[in-house]
């Protein structure tokens, strides 16, 4: 807000999110306004600046600041930012046609989705609130996605599992596996098959001065041949690694 030390009016994101037209606007201020912390002050400028945005046409969401967990020092604290958030409440029960969501309440008993500062989030953090926001605006919960690890030492199972060619792989250790010496003349048929659920996969491999380009199929059709450590495909079902 305006009178704080980097108020968002005076950016240039400010005339550009306007310009935008958008169909959605979330207001969420930050806990710096609960600095040089005056109410009437806060509630007038809140009230014009969710007033700015709002078109016959769009739809205004008014997100209350996430909690605090600071509690000492002079800055942020955990007591400054409570103030700010009966502010909020009192606006949101002062102005009845607004949307709102409470991020204040979603983000009691979060501390660990906070920086060591207990002020900012952590990556985990932001992604909890993109989550909160896109339950409020489609009514839906988040579509979470889930990483499975899948060594190359699980090879059986419905999905999720390595299978070697028979006779062409060394038996390696929980760490490693690696090939044995592969024919020049049919590289393809040194190979490994992963057979997984999801939308993209992830494969991790060694590679050393033996080694050369190795080609990948994603349900029998070629994708691109690789001599990176690391390729990452998307939209992807069943995928097979042979040298070439």
């Amino acid at each position: 807000m305006e009178g704080t030390s980097n108020p968002y009016k005076s950016g240039t994101e400010y005339e550009q999110s306007k310009a935008y037209n958008a169909d959605i606007v979330i207001i969420m201020l930050g806990t710096n306004d609960s600095k040089n912390w005056n109410e009437e002050n806060y509630k007038t400028q809140m009230t014009a600046f969710y007033n700015e945005y709002k078109t016959e046409n769009n739809k205004v969401i008014f997100a209350t600041s996430p909690k605090c967990y600071q509690t000492t020092g002079n800055d942020i604290t955990q007591e400054k930012v409570e103030k700010v958030y009966q502010a909020q409440k009192a606006l949101i029960k002062e102005n009845a046609a607004w949307d709102f969501i409470d991020m204040y309440e979603k983000t009691e008993g979060k501390e660990n989705l906070y920086n060591t500062d207990k002020v900012h989030f952590t990556d985990a953090g932001y992604l909890y609130i993109a989550e909160c926001m896109y339950e409020k605006i489609t009514g839906k919960k988040a579509p979470i996605e889930e990483k499975v690890k899948i060594p190359h030492t699980q090879q059986s199972g419905e999905t999720n599992y390595f299978t070697f060619a028979e006779g062409k792989w060394e038996a390696g250790d929980a760490q490693h596996t690696w090939s044995k010496k592969v024919d020049p003349a049919h590289p393809e048929a040194t190979y490994y098959e992963v057979k997984f659920t999801g939308h993209k996969i992830d494969i991790y491999s060694g590679k050393n001065r033996m080694m050369g380009k190795v080609k990948y199929l994603i349900d029998g059709e070629e994708k691109q041949r690789e001599t990176f450590i690391m390729l990452l495909i998307s939209i992807l079902h069943s995928l097979q690694r042979f040298p070439i």
